[in-house]
């Protein structure tokens, strides 16, 4: 009996011996695994780190740009910023006597807008005023502001300018004032602007339009100064600066993911 019984026990004992291997068995097979995980974590690591280093860097490139891209496109938009403040202060009231832009107070035919474009020579953006005390007052304030110049027509003192006498001659099309469209009362404007230039359908009859002293523009945007000078090339539509410009919103996320 007390060999049966110890026989019994030293079964049980090796049961328990084979239980306590299995568990063993599969603890070291999971510490197997994850030591060969983190091996494999180990191998990547150095990759992963590279892309994120490569990810930063192309970050930081993309800001640069933005800022640099920014910057180019504010100093070119000098004129447009000088304007826009000086609109916004007519509309505050801080300066009366502001009219506004030429190009938002005429209308034209599309066929005629680049002959007109270029006859106006960067003129269409001028603000119309009043009068000089307005000009010089909008002067004054930009001077003080630091934004940038734009050109200034005083209404009172322009409205007796007086505009050339249209030439005979195939290909003349008319006086670019007479082009224009306006109310009567911005006249002055448009004649200051666009009453020295006539308008030819053609190449031939502007520059011999301009050779009798005419400043001539055909209807490709060419322009032929009295006397001879040409001044011609691709017409360019003119480009909204402010849509350029890279919003406040994006640099700066672009700087927080940095």
């Amino acid at each position: 009996v007390t060999f049966r019984l110890m026989m019994q026990d030293l079964e049980a004992h090796f049961h328990e011996l084979q239980r306590l291997q299995k568990e063993e068995q599969e603890r070291f097979a999971k510490a197997a695994s994850s030591l060969e995980k983190a091996r494999d974590r180990k191998n990547d690591l150095p990759l992963e780190m590279e892309n994120a280093e490569k990810t930063i860097q192309m970050a930081k490139n993309a800001m640069i740009e933005f800022e640099t891209w920014k910057e180019f496109i504010e100093k070119l938009a000098t004129e447009d910023v000088a304007l826009k403040r000086i609109e916004e202060m007519g509309q505050a009231g801080a300066i009366s006597g502001i009219i506004g832009s030429l190009e938002n107070l005429i209308k034209f035919e599309s066929k005629f807008r680049k002959a007109l474009t270029v006859a106006a020579s960067g003129w269409l953006k001028a603000v119309v005023v009043n009068d000089l005390k307005t000009a010089l007052h909008c002067v004054e304030s930009l001077k003080k502001m630091k934004i940038g110049r734009i050109k200034l027509i005083p209404l009172r003192e322009v409205n007796e300018v007086e505009v050339k006498e249209v030439p005979n001659g195939s290909g003349i099309i008319g006086l670019a004032a007479e082009l224009v469209k306006c109310d009567e009362k911005y006249l002055g404007a448009v004649n200051f602007v666009f009453g020295d230039t006539i308008i030819a359908s053609g190449e031939k009859s502007a520059f011999l339009a301009s050779q009798e002293g005419f400043r001539v523009v055909d209807l490709k945007g060419g322009l032929y100064e009295a006397g001879g000078g040409i001044e011609s090339g691709f017409y360019r539509s003119p480009i909204d600066i402010f849509s350029l410009l890279p919003s406040e919103i994006a640099v700066g996320s672009l700087t927080k993911s940095v």
